[in-house]
């Protein structure tokens, strides 16, 4: 009876062993459980390059205010994009550097497209009850208020913005979130989700 009791034993030893070599052998295989976003490298939407271009998403954390820096006519300045209920704003300012009065007689002319050169089409609308003409003093600056709806991606439509008036232009290139990319197919959906046609944004003069 001893020897059953001791041969048991070590056949229960045994058996421990192997399991425990068991478990050694499959844990480093073992799929870690990781928080998406975090360890699996997942960025933040608007950081997201799948659009027709690549390269590294200009987001500007600050207003380029206009300077009459080597000019003596007209200077833009651009100030953030702002955003609320679904649609973005963006500010311009029109600074006068010369020694007389400029009227604006003529509507701005805006240009867009994507950091590679495609041109985004989109339709300019003045919004009704807009301030027409402004005349501006030297030395002072008239605002022209743009808004549109955000197509939700920064690598979407346009992320350069040329605006001119009067002879002065001025460029950024930031996150617009601002029309729709021609052919381009949303990896998500593989299939052209946003279309080609063109998107519509408004300019304004805010009445002083």
């Amino acid at each position: 009876m001893g020897k059953l009791s001791g041969m048991r034993a070590v056949v229960g030893c045994a058996a421990a062993v192997a399991l425990l070599a068991a478990c050694a052998n499959t844990a480093g295989s073992r799929i870690p459980e990781v928080d998406v976003g975090e360890s699996t490298g997942a960025t933040d939407a608007s950081e997201q390059s799948s659009g027709p271009y690549e390269g590294e998403l200009p987001i500007r954390e600050a207003a380029t205010p206009a300077s009459c820096d080597g000019t003596d006519q007209l200077a833009i300045g651009f100030s953030i994009v702002d955003a609320a209920a679904g649609r973005r704003y963006l500010s311009v300012e029109i600074l006068n550097c010369s020694d007389a009065p400029v009227t604006l007689s003529e509507p701005p002319t805006f240009a867009t497209s994507t950091l590679d050169g495609i041109d985004i089409d989109v339709d300019w609308e003045a919004s009704p009850g807009s301030e027409s003409a402004p005349t501006i003093e030297p030395g002072t600056a008239a605002k022209l208020e743009l808004s549109w709806q955000s197509n939700g991606r920064c690598e979407r439509g346009a992320q350069v913005l040329e605006v001119s008036i009067a002879g002065a232009s001025g460029r950024i290139e930031d996150c617009l979130q601002l029309g729709n990319d021609p052919g381009w197919e949303d990896p998500a959906a593989n299939q052209d989700t946003y279309g080609t046609d063109p998107a519509t944004a408004s300019w304004r003069y805010p009445t002083p």
